[in-house]
């Protein structure tokens, strides 16, 4: 019998951005995927549009924590 996916896609909605390094820093935003806490607590409940509005905002979030922590 095969494993059913973690989180099976669903269509219309983005994949979830988690990528299991399930870590927060000081301001309460994951290391890993670096959605806010707020963000991973409802992510579930999002709406499409809203999730795909966290993705598009997270290459940013990247860029920025990797900046300010040097």
């Amino acid at each position: 019998m095969n494993a059913l996916p973690k989180n099976p896609p669903r269509p219309g909605f983005p994949p979830s951005p988690c990528v299991d390094i399930c870590t927060l820093d000081d301001s309460n935003v994951c290391v890993g995927c670096k959605r806010t806490i707020g963000e991973i607590v409802d992510w579930s409940t999002m709406t499409a549009e809203e999730q795909w509005q966290v993705v598009n905002a997270l290459p940013g979030r990247a860029a920025t924590r990797t900046m300010t922590a040097q």
